[in-house]
């Protein structure tokens, strides 16, 4: 079975940081441009308040928004790029840490 995992973002740039890392690797990578491929009804998906204190709130933020509205593993980044798993993030979610 394939894993998929959500690139919570619609930046361009860090879907390509993000597959770029994950290269060779057996997990598929969807960003939010792509999501209505896998989820039908992806149009009724809202987009999380990023009001955290730091850019890896709002990262951990969106990531959890993302996975909890979809079923999926969910990857965030910062606007410093470098995406990691969060110690604070519950299982299954990935978030961005700024560098």
């Amino acid at each position: 079975m394939e894993k998929i995992i959500l690139i919570a973002t619609s930046n361009e740039g860090k879907v390509r940081e993000m597959e770029k890392a994950f290269a060779g690797l057996p997990v598929r990578l969807v960003p939010l441009s792509r999501i209505h491929e896998i989820l039908p009804d992806a149009s009724e998906i809202k987009e999380p308040v990023e009001d955290g204190a730091t850019f890896m709130e709002n990262a951990c933020i969106k990531a959890r928004c993302y996975r909890e509205q979809t079923g999926l593993a969910a990857l965030a980044g910062t606007c410093r790029g470098g995406a990691r798993r969060c110690a604070r993030c519950p299982f299954g979610t990935l978030c961005g840490h700024a560098r």
